[in-house]
């Protein structure tokens, strides 16, 4: 089993023409399995991912790992979104970040303005 994590700016993954998942920004991890492979096998390679420090910590070095950079993110991210003045797609588009972005984080009330 081999993983690949990679920072991408949008990712799509296409299925017999059908776009089945996308992101904007965001970890892109491709994975290729081989004959042998097992749980045993997933779940090392689980761990291994779950412990890579690929987040930035308050002094911009890329020194947390996934669990840590969520609860460092959360933190960080504001419980209220201004949408004032945007034209309504924008507003639109960036409250779907917002409400994604503030339910990856924990978040369970925000505010909009």
């Amino acid at each position: 089993m081999k993983v690949i994590v990679q920072i991408a700016k949008d990712a799509k993954c296409v299925v017999e023409n059908q776009i089945t998942g996308s992101i904007d920004f965001g970890y892109m991890l491709l994975v290729g399995f081989k004959e042998g492979d097992d749980i045993n096998t997933i779940n090392k390679m689980i761990k291994k991912i779950v412990n890579l420090r690929i987040f930035k910590d308050e002094a911009g070095k890329m020194n947390l790992n996934i669990k840590k950079g969520f609860e460092f993110k959360k933190y960080r991210t504001p419980s209220e979104i201004d949408i004032r003045g945007m034209r309504v797609l924008d507003a639109l588009d960036q409250l779907d970040k917002y409400l994604d972005e503030a339910q990856l984080h924990g978040i369970r009330s925000v505010s909009l303005i």
